[in-house]
């Protein structure tokens, strides 16, 4: 796509990217509404399309937000159709099909679309995290930390980044620097609802 982005637009776009990475109810929800709002005023803009279905995704009953799954399921993929049309090699679009295909228990595909998304931009992130999320949940946890430590370098004052980081080292029975994450994340965002809940958790077991 030769679309040029418009200026106010490419701010929307960080503002509720920043949003979006805090990870709280509040900030899950001011993204979701603004990128309602740019998708609809900029019906053009690629990485606009693929966030709102990431963020819509996020926000949806299945994840950690309120709107129902059938209707959050049907915005995402649309948003992703819309994304794929104007610009096919997004790495965000692989990040969200993964995430469809892990919500939908097939985590084989999953990784496929998380390491394409890696591929397209090694310096995606976000898609590290996701990446070493599910590798956990398979017990590959020596590949999760390493996946996740890299996702937390390359964005460390992301409180999601520290989050993920700390579930993967629990997973792999690092507890005490897994509270060292959360507490960072915490910091970061101290509404950040999943942190406090994990922290909580492994405070319990070790007494």
């Amino acid at each position: 796509s030769d679309y040029e982005v418009p200026a106010e637009a490419y701010q929307g776009y960080l503002l509720a990217r920043d949003q979006f990475n805090h990870l709280t109810q509040s900030t899950i929800g001011s993204a979701y509404e603004q990128l309602k709002t740019l998708v609809r005023e900029y019906p053009d803009y690629a990485e606009a399309h693929a966030l709102h279905a990431h963020v819509t995704m996020v926000n949806s009953a299945r994840v950690a937000g309120e709107i129902p799954w059938i209707i959050a399921e049907n915005q995402v993929r649309r948003s992703l159709q819309r994304a794929s049309a104007l610009r096919p090699d997004l790495p965000e679009i692989y990040l969200v099909e993964g995430m469809l295909h892990s919500l939908s228990r097939d985590p084989q595909t999953a990784l496929v679309f998380y390491e394409r998304a890696i591929e397209l931009n090694p310096n995606y992130a976000v898609a590290y995290q996701w990446y070493a999320d599910l590798l956990a949940d398979l017990g590959r946890w020596e590949q999760a930390v390493e996946e996740a430590r890299r996702g937390w370098e390359l964005d460390p004052m992301s409180p999601i980044a520290a989050k993920i980081y700390g579930d993967v080292l629990r997973s792999d029975m690092q507890l005490e620097e897994a509270l060292r994450l959360w507490d960072f994340a915490i910091d970061l965002a101290p509404g950040h609802w999943s942190g406090h809940a994990n922290r909580a958790m492994v405070l319990a077991c070790l007494g």
